[in-house]
């Protein structure tokens, strides 16, 4: 059986030197950001703040609220990252809000500064190669290696899955894999999410026993 390498994802801020204060700068610094100025804004807020349930999805819509331009903020604050499986979809979305919200030159009383995230990835020293071990070794894992498995792993793997469903599936477990596959990470905290793929583990090793 193939083995699971437990990883886990840490985050350097890097300011892009990029900063924005009308609508119109807003959308070319968008149309030109790359992949990891995208993951660090749409992601920062989940990955942050992984113990709440954020009221904004990302800090582009945080940035239109707090600049009063509450319409927008609640357009973008219902873009799902998550329902996408490359960026630049993600990217084509925000453009699309972005031009039906029209042209417009009026100056935000608070400038948006861009930032990227610079990712490194790194191994815990734990793998499984059976359901039994990779229960153990998921039990002692940290919530950034479960934002690594389950939430930037769609985007790597470029496929509406995770890390520990396509891992499952290979050791006959597509029952569990579809579980965990259906959790929706945007409508709880990450505390809860690993309570929830636990408790799916461990039913369904029961089970299989």
């Amino acid at each position: 059986m193939k083995r699971f390498i437990f990883r886990s994802e840490l985050w350097v801020t890097q300011y892009t030197g990029i900063r924005v204060d009308t609508l119109s700068d807003f959308r070319r610094a968008i149309a030109d950001a790359d992949d990891d100025t995208l993951y660090y804004h749409l992601f920062r807020n989940m990955f942050e703040y992984h113990f709440l349930i954020p009221t904004y999805s990302n800090s582009f819509a945080y940035w239109f609220s707090e600049s009063g331009r509450y319409i927008l903020a609640e357009r973008f604050s219902i873009i799902d990252p998550l329902a996408y499986t490359s960026l630049n979809d993600v990217r084509r979305e925000i453009l699309e809000i972005l031009d039906n919200a029209g042209e417009e030159r009026r100056r935000f009383k608070t400038p948006f500064y861009f930032r990227r995230a610079v990712r490194d990835v790194v191994e815990l020293g734990m793998e499984a190669r059976g359901l039994k071990s990779f229960i153990k070794c998921f039990e002692s894992s940290g919530i950034y290696s479960l934002f690594y498995h389950l939430v930037s792993a769609r985007l790597r793997l470029g496929a509406p899955t995770n890390d520990y469903s396509e891992w499952l599936r290979t050791a006959g477990q597509d029952g569990i894999a579809s579980q965990i596959e259906a959790l929706n990470p945007w409508m709880f905290d990450f505390y809860e999410i690993k309570r929830f793929i636990l408790n799916i583990l461990k039913n369904g090793s029961e089970q299989k026993g």
